[in-house]
């Protein structure tokens, strides 16, 4: 049955080119059977392989897999060696099925994946996308099988790596390549969950190789900035080189602005009372904003944003509220970090900041005070598109009349962009809340260039 299904493939390949791989899918046990017949006259036939290892990651039943795994091992390194990657794969998804054949499955693949030595490749490796690499190539898929295997076993706080992962842990930290390399990267990502196991090995195998002067400390970074804030005394270990990091722009922004929303989230909890065994100033934050890139301070005042969007809405004398969150947390923050050079803002970010203030409640007078002169002019089509966009922000009109007219008119500017058409409305609007604020020098500004655009 191999034979023919293989030979058709072969002869006939633009007509029958996936028949095997059909029929691996569509009867797996009978396609292992086939299989297991042809290696009994030590026929292992890789191409037949690498398809039935495809179907078996669909398949549920624990004895297909049990003798499947049972296969694999009788398999030789030759073979196996050929379809290691989807075998890898197949290790990685279909680990609790497999059961006891894991570890001795993880050895005979890491032996392949992680040689003693590796011939060298005469093309220069490409990290664009290393993670990508790293779920997708054996050398990253077995660390990242090996880590579940570990969390699955639920390891207490501090109980050490037991002894049967200990020595595969130290053989990927050790091994040489680019296997070792993509093994190495996955379990930087896993750094917090791997401290909480084992503090020593963490601090002995991975927090040397985050500081810059390691060389691979930039491939080790691209992984560890996936990951969430773990301990105080990690991160204090590690909050110089997140600082040289985005002040030489050591990585790519994606990786810069996830290590900036960590420094972000530390400064939020000093603001809250809380992390104080966190060891940053909010000098330090304000420092990075300062001379990082405009990308940066795009993300952190969209990220200042979220967490006010996020907030329920609650009455104003409740801790939770929105006005709360603002007057004492977001905006002294904000106050603390946000440099006022003038040549450091821009329209994404002044947008951004727009959006925090229309979500900060009955706080919104006082936000409007403290960030208008942060803000620069950017294109209004109508106001009802960018500042009156939900049924709340029409409440803040009739509210805070005098506060959205000031904040409207730092954002016109006649001379950048033209006047938004609905301006007049906006006017009215306020005006009939409050007619007071007909005599405020913001209202009267836009009020001129309402006429002109109406002229």
């Amino acid at each position: 049955m191999v034979e023919e299904a293989m030979r058709l493939q072969r002869e006939d390949n633009f007509q029958q080119g996936d028949i095997w791989r059909v029929f691996c899918a569509a009867d797996p046990g009978r396609a292992l059977r086939g299989l297991l017949s042809e290696a009994e006259g030590k026929n292992w036939n890789s191409e037949a392989w690498r398809s039935l290892i495809n179907a078996a990651m669909n398949v549920e039943a624990t004895d297909f897999q049990e003798r499947l795994a049972n296969a694999v091992l009788d398999m030789p390194n030759a073979t196996l060696l050929e379809i290691l990657t989807p075998a890898t794969q197949w290790l990685e998804r279909k680990r609790a099925a497999i059961g006891p054949h894991f570890l001795a499955l993880w050895d005979e693949m890491g032996a392949l994946a992680y040689p003693e030595t590796e011939a060298g490749s005469d093309e220069p490796d490409d990290d664009s996308d290393l993670m990508f690499e790293v779920l997708n190539r054996p050398g990253g898929i077995l660390a990242w099988s090996l880590l579940d295997a570990l969390g699955a076993s639920q390891p207490a706080k501090d109980s050490g790596l037991p002894e049967s992962f200990r020595d595969r842990f130290n053989q990927m930290i050790t091994a040489d390549g680019r296997a070792g390399l993509l093994a190495r990267v996955l379990i930087a990502e896993r750094l917090n969950f791997l401290h909480f196991v084992d503090p020593n090995w963490t601090y002995q195998n991975l927090i040397p190789k985050l500081g810059w002067d390691h060389h691979e400390a930039k491939a080790m970074w691209q992984g560890y900035a996936r990951s969430r804030i773990g301990a105080a005394n990690v991160f204090n270990r590690l909050k110089p080189a997140m600082l040289e990091a985005i002040e030489k722009r050591k990585l790519g922004d994606n990786e810069l602005q996830s290590i900036l929303a960590s420094l972000v989230s530390v400064a939020i909890w000093h603001h809250r009372g809380e992390g104080a065994e966190f060891e940053f100033a909010d000098a330090e934050l304000r420092r990075l904003l300062t001379i990082g890139p405009s990308s940066l301070r795009s993300h952190v005042s969209w990220m200042l944003w979220r967490v006010m969007s996020d907030v329920d809405d609650s009455t104003d004398d409740e801790p939770s509220s929105r006005s709360n969150l603002w007057n004492e947390v977001v905006g002294p923050l904000f106050s603390a970090i946000w440099p006022l050079d003038a040549s450091l803002r821009d329209k994404q970010t002044s947008q951004n900041l727009v959006h925090m203030i229309l979500d900060c409640g009955n706080a919104m007078p006082n936000a409007v005070a403290r960030v208008s002169d942060y803000l620069i002019p950017y294109q209004l089509y109508e106001i009802s598109h960018t500042l009156r966009l939900d049924e709340k922000h029409d409440a803040m009109v009739a509210q805070y009349p005098l506060p959205f007219i000031q904040l409207a008119n730092v954002l016109i500017d006649p001379d950048a962009y033209p006047v938004p058409r609905d301006l007049r409305k906006l006017l009215d609007d306020c005006a009939a809340a409050d007619q007071s604020v007909k005599h405020d020098d913001a209202y009267i500004r836009l009020d001129g260039l309402a006429r002109q655009a109406g002229a």
